[in-house]
Order: structure tokens, then sequence, then C-alpha cells
């Protein structure tokens, strides 16, 4: 058996999946593909993680699907590793009109040496983040990144980290990994699997609204309150197999917003304040119709405005709520702010891959190729909750999933490390195959199809955020 087929089955293992496990078949160059990181340059295997999950994704939406519709045969997807290798990177294939959107990073976002020699990143993407790092270190608006730099450099990375923190900025201490084995965060980490899917409320069974067309997830209604990656690439999975996803945005709130061509693609999205009276009102409306509410906010913060779990499973019984968060729901840092950049500093991940690229120790680090820990925790996230979609269908209540990038990193790192690793990494010439335009808002606009392919399935066009009223379609 391939580490690939091993780490597929381990997935659907782990929720009990009692349905056909042949939907799924992977197609690669060669039959290493599957036993070795063959598309991007580190030793983990990040490749086989992402077809793993995707694969997952494809077993229980084929079992879903025959389940829901009572077919006399299933779907299969045939899933190639290149393509699962290059969907780790698919919002860098993202054009319009031949060209990128837009940056994505802040000129203050990155690593900062610090006096002991070691290094901290900060993630300063969001306005309101930069503001704080400044404001943290006592420095106006006008400074620039050398005084950032001068001012870091006063003090060790583990002052820093702490120090920053607790000023609620985005930072984290670039450890090693047995530094990270012996924080408290990853001994609550540990102790936890890789993702969770609690029954939290009883309700009858029941199998999702009827729909025209016959995808696995047509007439599942989908509430998307995330940003950034992960979970706006979870919910964009959902959409690619037929779920209706509306994308709740809080106008007020910044988006990197050179990420919605891409994420949004399937989706519609529409402005709800909840902090309005009114904003409050229609959101639980749309609650009461939904089947997934999808959120992506630091643990507690949607409960603090009448949004938990348990309350949602009393106004809309047979709810599947999910939890995605950086450093999960357990432990000192439960609250802490983090993106996949930075759950990649704090881990360990960026020192092993620092070195792997030859780097010493004065030199700047560096991450992973690819938003591993983003679109993996993504993929994982659409797998449970479909998964929990089965049982609701099957012995009716309404369930909490919980994943997080910390988790979802350590099953990566779990895998092993690959005996062979490219000499470069996978460029988009390799995968022109994959790539489709579609006429939006943006212009005719490239983007990565679906791993997952049904026949029949053609995507809507993504719109800029807040284009749609605040209904789903049916």
């Amino acid at each position: 058996m391939s580490l690939l087929e091993a780490a597929l089955g381990d997935l659907l293992d782990f929720t009990g999946f009692e349905g056909n496990r042949e939907a799924v078949a992977f197609i690669a160059d060669d039959a290493s593909c599957f036993n070795e990181e063959k598309y991007w340059r580190t030793e983990d295997y990040l490749s086989i993680a992402a077809g793993a999950a995707l694969g997952a994704v494809g077993t229980v939406a084929a079992d879903f699907d025959l389940f829901r519709f009572k077919k006399d045969s299933g779907i299969h997807f045939d899933v190639d590793l290149k393509h699962c290798a290059a969907s780790l990177n698919s919002h860098k294939y993202s054009r319009a009109n031949g060209k990128a959107h837009g940056k994505l990073w802040d000129e203050f976002s990155g690593f900062y040496r610090c006096s002991d020699s070691r290094w901290i990143q900060l993630h300063c993407n969001y306005p309101h983040h930069r503001r704080n790092v400044l404001d943290a270190l006592g420095l106006p608006e006008s400074a620039s990144r050398k005084d950032v730099e001068s001012e870091i450099y006063q003090n060790t990375a583990e002052h820093w980290e702490n120090e920053l923190t607790s000023k609620d900025c985005c930072v984290s201490f670039v450890r090693t990994v047995c530094e990270w084995r012996k924080h408290p965060q990853f001994i609550a980490i540990s102790a936890l699997p890789l993702l969770d899917i609690t029954k939290i409320g009883e309700s009858p069974a029941e199998l999702g609204a009827t729909s025209d067309t016959a995808f696995p997830l047509s007439g599942i209604k989908v509430l998307d309150l995330s940003r950034v990656l992960a979970g706006p690439v979870g919910c964009k999975l959902m959409a690619q197999l037929g779920a209706d996803v509306l994308k709740i945005v809080a106008e007020h709130l910044p988006y990197v917003h050179s990420l919605v061509p891409d994420t949004n693609i399937g989706k519609r999205s529409t402005f709800i304040d909840i902090r309005t009276p009114a904003g409050k009102s229609k959101l639980l409306e749309l609650v009461k119709q939904s089947d997934v509410f999808f959120q992506a906010y630091r643990p507690g913060a949607l409960a603090q405005k009448g949004f938990s779990p348990e309350e949602l499973a009393l106004i809309r019984p047979g709810i599947i709520y999910v939890s995605l968060s950086a450093y999960s729901h357990e432990g000192i840092w439960s609250f802490k702010r983090g993106f996949d950049s930075l759950v990649q500093s704090a881990t360990g991940i960026v020192d092993t891959q620092s070195k792997y690229e030859g780097l010493e120790a004065t030199d700047v680090p560096v991450h992973w190729p690819v938003s591993a820990q983003d679109y993996i925790c993504g993929f994982l996230s659409a797998f449970a909750t479909i998964s929990a979609l089965k049982r609701r269908a099957v012995d009716g209540g309404s369930y909490h999933v919980r994943i997080s990038l910390s988790q979802t990193g350590h099953w990566i790192s779990s895998l092993g490390r690959s005996p062979f690793t490219p000499d470069k990494a996978l460029e988009e010439n390799d995968i022109r195959a994959f790539l489709d335009t579609i006429q939006s808002e943006w212009g005719l606009l490239q983007y990565l199809k679906p791993v997952l392919q049904i026949p029949g399935y053609s995507p809507t066009p993504p719109k800029p955020l807040g284009s749609d009223l605040p209904n789903f379609l049916t």
C-alpha cells in the first residue's frame, strides 16, 4: 500500500466511514509520486497530504450523493496528484486579463532578527494589525520597516512573542521542532485528534433540500463566515460539489481582496453587520434556512455575539456548525491570533524548511513554498462537514465540527519525511491542462479547475464582495 493510500485510509477510518472506498482513483506521472514529494521543494509530503484530503472529500461526497439521491451507481473521481499539488497554490494561478490581482503582503509583514540572533515573524496584512504593532513598539504611523527592525533588535525573540501577543499583534517566534515539542500548546494539540465531529443537539434525520441539479451537495445551504484562505477554500470546495454557498461579509472588516477572485468562485456574497440589531436578525433568519454555518473566527468570538454552536443548534436543529481556528480550541494559545505563515513559524516548520534550503541561522528564514496548512485544512473541513451531513442524514442531530491549522500541520508532519525531493518546484507551465477561464467582473479570469471533476458542473463566476442579496438561491 502506498503512503497516499494509507493516508486516505486513515482519514476515512478516523470518521468511521463505512461506504464504498473505490469512488476515487489516483493518477500520477509515475507510481513513485504516491510515496515521495515530487512537486514542491520540501521534505514534507505536501502533495500526498493534499491528495489524501481531496480523496477523502471525493469519497464521502460520492457516498453522500448515492445515499441522498438513491442512484443506481455513484460518482467516480479520477484524482490527478499533480492537480492536487497545484491546488495548494490555487490563488497564485488566478489572473484577470492576464494580470495578477495585486499584492498579498504588507511591507511590515515578514521576519525580524532579534537581539539573541533568533527571528520572529510579524503578520501585518490587515491595517489594524499593523497599527497594533506600531503602537506596541511606540512608533508613529509614519514609521518605516527599518524603524521596526531597529526596535525589534533591542530584545529577544521570546520576549517579543510574549510582549506583542499581549498587545493583540500577530506574531510568532521562529522555533525549532524540538522547542515546539516542549511548548504547552504543542502538548495541548498533541492530545487532540486531527478534527472532531461532536453531536450537540437532537433533530430528525434529514437529507437536505431537493434541487434541480443532482450534484452531491445540491440543495445544501452553506453560510460562509470566513476570511483569507482555509475557510474560503473549504466552502469553495463545497460549492464545487453543488452547495449553495452564501458568503457573509462584514463591510467594516478588512479583507485580502486579491484572494477574492479565486476563493469566491461558485459562491455569492452579501454584507451583513451583526453589530446592529437588523444585521443580527437577518443572519439568524438565514441560519434557520441553512444546513451549514462555517466560521473561522477565534474560538469564542462569535459566541459573544449570540452565535455559539449550542445557540444555533436550538435555533436551527440539524445545523452543522464548523469552527476553524489557528491553534485549536484547547491550550494557552487557543485565543491567539494566527495565520498559516505564523503557525509555520511557531511550530518548527519554517526552521526545518530553512535548513532544507541550506540557510544559515543568520539568513532570513523561509516558509513552505505553498500555504499547505491553509489549503489542506480547508479540504479537511469540507471532508468533515460532508461526513457530519451524512451522520445527520442517517441519525439526525446537530453537529459541531472543529479543526485548526496547527492540527493540520501536525498531521502533515506525522506522514514523515520524503526520501526524494524535486530539483525545482511545480511551475505554471506544468499544470496548463488544469487551468481554465471564465468571464467575470474582473475580466477574463484564469482559474484552477476543481480537482474533483463532476460532469455537467459549470462554476458561477466570482463577484466583488457584497454583490448579492442576503438570501439563498432556493
